[in-house]
């Protein structure tokens, strides 16, 4: 997130009715901790208080008044990295301080880096029918709204209830599945503050959802075309997750309680509240210690064959992907469908069962009436969706609904979709499936065989060494790029326009 210094001179004035704003809520600055410390002058509050309400809308001046009274979840996960000396790019301690003290304010306010509203509202309704996950935006709001002078405070991307449990959830966007120690302390937090309003959440989700880029950037720009278009993306999103398409993959991730993170956050948040209110600074470096000159060529040695190890490994792995292609091709054009015995036992080629899917489809969508996009795969078209937004803007009409899902092609069958809505309908899988041949590398552990491959492995890894030593010489590897130095100062953005 970008912060601006306040400054009435150098603030551009984007609201056209600021003053306004800016004269309702100046009484709220009274009960903005800092102000009422002493620490932050009422002379300095009301700058604050102006610059932001030439800047952001009405409610966004709210939030910022808001934010100004506590800690939210990204500003204790940015002043837990700053405690254990980590690099943490999205937020700096220093920005948290001086917004807190309402020297600076955010830029804009979105969700977190590459994230877009829209499709965390795709995942929400997904969760709500999926999971029957009923959301509860008022508890939302009242995390946000704190507790007195609580300076625990925090807006979760849902807090909901299944039955009589209730659940917080976190959602990010092509973050990986896997939870990390930043998903743990938001969602601790999360938890401490739900606690603060009377809540007491029985489970914390850590909810993950993978986005085709390409997908991604084309729905962004139907976003913002119009709400009607907004919401069509959304339903696009959601029938991506739901038809298991690869265009778009959700995982949900519990993460287990722990006293001692608890215990941490509490005590870390006291210390900071206490320093940001006592008007306290963070200090910074203005620029990173050098690494010493004597491991500096190390360093960029160990660097580059890490560069070039990966990109040998990734390579080797699209040649495997293709070789076995060609294999199942080699058995089909010799119409090879049963287990034989095979010259080169290094690969043994095996029968292996799958399931009909278009036999499947085609009974689901003829017999049970099945609508036969939901069994297939989605896809955006991108000409078709930019011809669709060129016409709005030379014409200055919404794209409607129906042209909007005109732009949606269905191509593919969906394994896991048909599979699902072929035991709704009540059929045995076991009546559809059929058999084809898998290629596979010898399994066996012991024996003349293994001990060949053993042979060929470590012939292999000379020849990898070798080369990885070859490549790293190349003087592609010594590209001016590489050599820049990203300067680590504490503070993630510069705060100014």
């Amino acid at each position: 997130m970008k912060y601006i210094k306040v400054d009435r001179d150098k603030t551009p004035i984007k609201q056209s009715g600021w003053e306004e704003a800016f004269n309702k809520y100046v009484p709220a600055l009274n009960d903005i901790p800092c102000v009422k410390s002493g620490s932050t002058s009422m002379e300095d509050a009301r700058e604050w208080l102006e610059c932001i309400s030439k800047i952001h809308s009405d409610s966004l001046v709210s939030t910022c008044i808001k934010q100004a009274k506590g800690f939210g979840a990204r500003d204790i996960r940015a002043l837990s990295a700053f405690d254990n000396g980590e690099y943490y790019p999205a937020l700096s301690a220093n920005e948290i301080y001086q917004s807190k003290q309402l020297k600076a304010f955010p830029a804009t306010f979105t969700l977190a880096k590459n994230e877009e509203p829209f499709i965390i509202n795709a995942v929400r309704q997904v969760l709500a029918e999926k999971h029957n996950v009923i959301r509860h935006p008022d508890v939302e709001n009242a995390m946000l709204e704190g507790n007195g002078e609580n300076w625990l405070r925090s807006r979760p991307s849902l807090y909901g209830s299944v039955g009589d449990r209730d659940v917080v959830v976190d959602i990010h966007i092509n973050r990986g599945a896997e939870t990390t120690h930043s998903d743990e302390i938001r969602l601790h937090y999360h938890d401490l503050v739900a606690t603060t309003v009377g809540k007491r959440p029985s489970s914390l989700f850590q909810a993950n959802i993978q986005i085709n880029p390409d997908l991604k950037a084309q729905l962004v720009n139907m976003a913002k075309v119009s709400p009607v278009a907004e919401k069509a993306a959304i339903e696009i999103v959601k029938e991506a997750i739901k038809s298991d398409s690869g265009d778009a993959n959700l995982s949900v991730r519990i993460i287990q309680k722990n006293q001692d993170t608890f215990d941490q956050i509490a005590m870390l948040g006291e210390r900071h509240w206490q320093s940001v209110i006592n008007g306290s600074h963070i200090q910074t470096n203005s620029t990173i210690d050098t690494l010493p000159a004597e491991l500096q060529e190390e360093y960029t040695a160990l660097s580059k064959r890490i560069v070039v190890a990966k990109g040998l490994k990734d390579k080797a792995a699209d040649i495997e992907r293709l070789a076995r292609n060609d294999m199942s091709d080699f058995a089909a054009r010799n119409d090879i469908s049963s287990n034989v015995k095979l010259p080169y036992e290094a690969t043994t080629l095996k029968q292996s069962k799958n399931y009909d899917l278009e036999a499947l489809f085609d009974v689901l969508t003829t017999k049970f009436n099945v609508p036969s996009t939901s069994l297939k795969k989605a896809s955006i078209d991108p000409e078709t969706h930019m011809h669709l937004h060129a016409e709005a803007v030379n014409t200055g009409n919404p794209i409607t609904p129906e042209q909007l899902l005109s732009a949606v092609k269905y191509d593919g069958l969906a394994e896991a979709s048909i599979k699902t809505a072929a035991k709704d309908a009540g059929l045995n899988l076991n009546d559809y499936v059929e058999t084809s041949m898998r290629v596979y590398i010898s399994p066996q552990t012991r024996g003349d065989v293994h001990d060949a491959l053993q042979e060929i492995q470590s012939e292999i890894a000379t020849v990898i060494k070798n080369t990885v030593e070859q490549l790293i010489e190349n003087p592609s590897l010594d590209d001016d790029r590489l050599k820049q130095n990203l300067a680590n100062t504490g503070v993630s953005h510069g705060m100014d326009f």
